[in-house]
């Protein structure tokens, strides 16, 4: 049964996706990266496990959360880092490799927040942001400010002197649809990486598509994983 409601999960569950793309991903990685999870929170991948043991093949994993987030309780970061400001001198391309999880629509200003991003990392960006989602934030601590399409996370590689290597969008039957984007600063380093990029075309008319079908599926993928899982 535990293996059934896994497999639900990873099936109607952008999040638990998302986790076996990254999965897919990190061995392909530079060995000994100094890597930073930004805005990480308390790093958890909401599997049971925390994405620090993900970077198996890092020397350094560093967490950075905005200082104020500690209302929320008792939350840890090594670095403070506040998205809605410029980077420090000192921290700029002081990481090899930045994650975030879920973090530009909770940011007024995604733009700007990106490249702050970008200008810690001297190599690589993992992006993983929500195309279609419910809206979720916290009063007093968090807004929910955006949903993300393929051109606009394209554009901001791009505009950042990324080169993307890798991207997809949670397929169906999933309601909830996640985009996940890995870029690069030095291309030519990543020969025997993985590379798949989306064709633009197919996805017209149908990224975000829902049918009756899917519908029904997630009604009783839903109803399982509470009463029987």
């Amino acid at each position: 049964m535990k293996q059934f409601k896994k497999n639900l999960l990873k099936k109607y569950v952008p999040r638990h996706w998302s986790n076996d793309e990254l999965r897919k991903i990190v061995p392909y990685l530079p060995d000994g990266s100094r890597i930073l999870n930004v805005s990480g929170w308390e790093d958890k991948d909401k599997e049971g496990s925390y994405y620090r043991k993900y970077f198996y093949n890092s020397s350094e994993y560093h967490i950075a959360n905005y200082p104020s987030d500690r209302v929320r309780g008792n939350v840890y970061f090594d670095i403070p880092v506040d998205l809605n400001k410029k980077v420090s001198k000192e921290l700029t391309n002081s990481y090899n490799g930045v994650f975030n999880h879920t973090v530009l629509e909770h940011i007024s200003n995604p733009e700007f927040a990106f490249k702050q991003m970008s200008e810690l990392t001297s190599d690589w960006m993992i992006s993983i942001v929500p195309f279609k989602q419910k809206l979720h934030f916290e009063e007093d601590c968090f807004n929910d400010y955006y949903r993300f399409s393929p051109f606009s996370m394209r554009q901001l590689y791009e505009n950042n002197g990324f080169t993307v290597l890798y991207e997809t969008y949670t397929p169906e039957p999933s309601l909830d649809i996640y985009l996940f984007y890995m870029g690069t600063k030095h291309p030519e380093n990543y020969r025997n990486f993985p590379k798949h990029t989306e064709n633009f075309r197919i996805l017209n008319n149908e990224l975000g598509n829902i049918s009756a079908k899917i519908l029904l599926q997630n009604l009783i993928a839903r109803f399982f994983i509470k009463y029987f899982c």
